[in-house]
């Protein structure tokens, strides 16, 4: 059924019964669509990524630490993963994330004299490969056709050549265990707002668990 658009005009993706949703060209990211990149970001997130950030998630590998809007820090510090659905020219989609080793992840704080391990304590081989997803974002109109999914897919088809049936979440912490097989990861995790209960649902229908609540 078409629904008219705030002009009058009627969705095309809507009215096309979905199934313009099998022509999306998935490729990978480069820097001819940071723009686009930074309006999907900006109509998607709550916090607001500054310039490098866009340049550290294009590079094949990279080693930076980001300070994004004050409230935290993110370590960058493997290979990439940056991928993007696309409605001919039009990026709709788009997902992020990194593979690097545990030791490489967010180290041990200390808060109010209490000994906090961040994401290093996810899996406890500090040699173990993991993969963080720094990002994953659906523009509006697309939302809630499997895009998101789609991506997700395809990520844990790039790293883990597993069976995904099975999967173990992480402000919080979401964590999906998977093999125990090096090189392989044996983790994929991703930080959430605890308030985002959307995301969060998302991502436990895919088999993440909830793994700490960062204060």
């Amino acid at each position: 059924m078409p629904i008219p658009s705030s002009d009058g005009e009627e969705d095309l993706l809507l009215r096309d019964g979905g199934s313009i949703v099998h022509s999306l060209v998935l490729r990978s990211l480069t820097h001819d669509d940071v723009p686009a990149i930074k309006a999907l970001c900006a109509a998607s997130f709550p916090i607001q990524y500054p310039e490098c950030w866009y340049a550290v998630v294009l590079s094949a590998i990279s080693s930076s630490i980001l300070a994004i809007d004050r409230r935290f820090e993110e370590v960058v510090s493997g290979a990439l993963i940056s991928v993007g659905l696309f409605d001919d020219e039009q990026l709709v989609a788009m997902m992020v994330a990194e593979t690097k080793t545990i030791l490489h992840c967010n180290p041990e704080v200390a808060e109010r004299d209490v000994v906090v391990l961040q994401d290093r304590d996810i899996v406890a081989d500090t040699g173990a490969h993991v993969v963080y997803m720094l990002s994953l974002a659906v523009a509006h109109p697309y939302r809630r056709l499997g895009l998101a999914s789609r991506l997700l897919r395809h990520l844990l088809d790039s790293v883990c050549p597993f069976d995904h049936s099975s999967y173990n979440e992480i402000g919080c912490i979401l964590c999906l265990q998977v093999v125990d097989n090096p090189p392989y990861p044996k983790a994929v995790f991703l930080h959430v707002l605890s308030t985002n209960t959307a995301a969060i649902k998302f991502y436990k229908s895919n088999g993440f668990v909830h793994h700490t609540t960062l204060l």
